[in-house]
């Protein structure tokens, strides 16, 4: 029995040092090396679901593309300044009335938004239908305008046209024509 229990022990003591010095480390690296692997497919799984929204979020862009030239368009990077005035000019034209001179301009920056505003004194001549086409035409224009301030008084030339008609004396009764007026306006344009 003493050569048996030698045998035991002996075939214990191995086995205990196989599985210490040989399995163990192996399994233990196998262990790491599993996690290791878990934590790398999170990763790429996480990465796949970020390119994922990438790639929606580039869809959403590409369909919204007109709105955001709209925005662009109505909130643009730069004032512009000429581009403005020929926009203004060019309502002028076609609402009737007649672009006199060009005031103040002011530029201000809101700091919380970083939106600039710039502002714009205008003269403009005309009668009242021509400066109501122009407002409803500047409000519904893709720019963020907005018309501050208005005061208006009667036209220079229309004062000459009157002491003109004072002076003959006609007995034929012309056409009535809407008066003359200067409006002053201060126009406030919206930029980055």
């Amino acid at each position: 029995m003493r050569a048996y229990n030698l045998y035991a022990i002996f075939f214990i003591l191995t086995a205990f040092l196989i599985l210490n010095f040989l399995v163990l480390p192996q399994y233990q690296n196998w262990q790491t090396v599993s996690q290791r692997i878990g934590e790398i497919e999170k990763e790429a799984q996480s990465r796949s679901e970020y390119f994922q929204q990438i790639q929606e979020i580039a869809q959403d862009l590409k369909r919204n593309s007109l709105n955001l030239k709209k925005i662009e368009n109505a909130l643009p990077q730069n004032p512009s300044l000429p581009q403005l005035f020929y926009f203004i000019q060019k309502v002028n034209t076609e609402t009737g009335l007649s672009f006199q001179k060009i005031g103040k301009i002011e530029t201000k920056e809101n700091p919380q938004t970083k939106i600039k505003e710039t502002s714009v004194d205008i003269v403009l001549t005309g009668d009242y239908s021509a400066l109501k086409n122009f407002l409803s035409k500047i409000e519904t224009s893709a720019r963020l305008i907005e018309v501050e301030k208005i005061s208006f008084a009667f036209s220079k030339k229309e004062e000459v046209k009157k002491e003109e008609e004072k002076k003959k004396e006609k007995k034929e009764e012309e056409k009535k024509e809407s008066p003359a007026f200067d409006f002053n306006l201060r126009i406030k344009v919206h930029h980055y």
